[in-house]
């Protein structure tokens, strides 16, 4: 799988910041676990991938004694762990043209609402026209 960034993007926004190759392809497999495989990177992903890795590498990196840190109006907060946060997860997921929108499944086992009404004999189902309450349906002929 091709890199979606390199050290060098992490560090042309975070001068400090020197990620591994290792270290990136880490990240990226996390994201990849989020949106798939990627074809083609764009601006997006690659911003949110820079944001991501800047943020875990600030925390493998850190002062282990250090949680939070403050210098008049600046402050920064160090968080444990490494793996994505529900905000990274919807901005990679932004960042490919994916929303989190999940389908419900409308059968059960093999059968399927239109199976069953035609077993009992309500004939072909066709949308009603006058668009009635509460399930806009009604029997072919009815």
């Amino acid at each position: 799988m091709a890199a979606w960034i390199v050290p060098g993007d992490v560090t042309a926004v975070y001068a400090d910041d020197v990620p591994t190759v290792e270290f990136i392809a880490h990240v990226q497999g996390l994201a990849t676990i989020e949106i798939g495989t990627q074809s083609t990177v764009g601006d997006g992903l690659k911003a949110a991938m820079v944001e991501i890795v800047h943020r875990m590498w600030a925390a493998v990196t850190a002062d282990p004694n250090v949680a939070q840190e403050s210098l008049g109006s600046w402050s920064q907060t160090r968080r444990s762990g490494l793996g994505l946060t529900d905000t990274e997860k919807k901005l990679l997921a932004k960042a490919v043209g994916t929303n989190s929108m999940h389908v419900v499944p409308t059968t059960r086992g093999d059968d399927t609402f239109v199976d069953v009404l035609s077993r009992r004999g309500a004939g072909t189902l066709v949308p009603d026209a006058s668009g009635g309450d509460p399930i806009p349906w009604i029997a072919d002929g009815d």
